[in-house]
């Protein structure tokens, strides 16, 4: 695995009763995947360790969309700050929108 992802529950912002939600999720490079990182993934940002996606996500329709990056460097600097257009969406697959439903769910009640 190049990466591994992982979020705060405590950080899901619910943005309406529509069930939008955003949270800030952590992506965390492998040896490989910092290898592989400024070849595949984004060309010119070097020495990345881990980056903070912030996430919208639509969880009736079972997608999201990222709306910014931030790059973190070996030692925790920032690198490089990204912001994105709010516009289409990618499709989330089943287990990770069940456990992320699942989680908003429960936190709620």
């Amino acid at each position: 695995m190049n990466w591994l992802y992982e979020y705060n529950a405590e950080d899901v912002r619910h943005l309406s009763q529509d069930h939008l939600a955003r949270v800030h999720q952590r992506m965390v490079l492998s040896d490989r995947g910092k290898a592989n990182f400024g070849k595949r993934i984004r060309e010119g940002i070097q020495n990345v360790k881990e980056l903070i996606l912030l996430r919208e996500i639509d969880c009736t329709g079972k997608k999201s969309r990222i709306l910014g990056l931030i790059y973190y460097s070996e030692n925790g600097e920032v690198i490089n700050r990204e912001s994105y257009e709010p516009i289409g969406w990618d499709a989330i697959i089943q287990i990770q929108w069940t456990i992320f439903y699942i989680k908003w769910y429960v936190n709620d009640l």
